[in-house]
């Protein structure tokens, strides 16, 4: 007999791609193919119609980006319970597959489905990278390091590149990490980032910078 203890179920818009939680409240935001939703305290509280990809929620959760299937950013702000639309941003020539804010809330990284990593500023969504293009296969995961400066993202081409937005033609590249890609990335401190991959797999790495 099972031990475990299951929570409500909810029925959301289709099938989900991406969440996001918030770190002050139990806000959470789920991307799915045709619908971008707000849950608080396990309900529905708010529906969007926009086909997603991926979702990310600012550290103080007043801005959500939604990655679209349109390869364009959807900047968002999140008012209660109530999403906004505030612009689309352009950039990418591919599907965001991932997206992720710094923890200072001043940047936003995002990685899609033709190879590209691009850094933004938060506050005025202009770009503060280009060319982050040395993946060979799509880009399934990017994250932050805890000083906002490392930008590391995981590809189905196996590897993981660390990018430094403050030397944007600097990067730190593992090879080989997981076995048919790496599908998900975490920084754990200023210099060890753990990985999953599609081996079944978790690591952890040890960056020199």
């Amino acid at each position: 007999i099972s031990s475990l203890q299951y929570g409500d179920s909810n029925k959301i818009g289709g099938l989900p791609q991406a969440t996001a939680a918030g770190s002050l409240t139990d806000v959470l935001v789920v991307s799915t193919r045709e619908t971008v939703e707000v849950l608080r305290g396990g309900k529905v509280v708010h529906k969007q119609d926009l086909p997603s990809s991926s979702v990310a929620i600012s550290p103080d959760e007043t801005t959500v980006v939604v990655g679209g299937k349109d390869n364009n950013l959807h900047v968002f702000e999140l008012d209660g319970d109530t999403l906004k639309k505030v612009k689309a941003v352009s950039g990418h020539r591919g599907v965001i597959n991932s997206i992720a804010f710094s923890a200072d809330g001043s940047l936003v990284g995002s990685g899609d489905q033709n190879r590209e990593v691009i850094a933004w500023d938060a506050k005025s969504w202009e770009r503060k990278t280009s060319g982050w293009v040395y993946h060979n296969a799509r880009v399934n995961s990017v994250a932050w390091s805890p000083d906002n400066r490392h930008l590391a993202s995981g590809s189905l081409d196996s590897g993981i590149i660390v990018w430094d937005v403050q030397s944007p033609a600097t990067r730190i590249t593992i090879k080989n990490s997981h076995f048919g890609g790496t599908n998900s990335l975490v920084w754990l401190d200023e210099s060890t980032i753990c990985s999953a991959g599609q081996d079944g797999i978790m690591r952890t790495w040890t960056v020199t910078y």
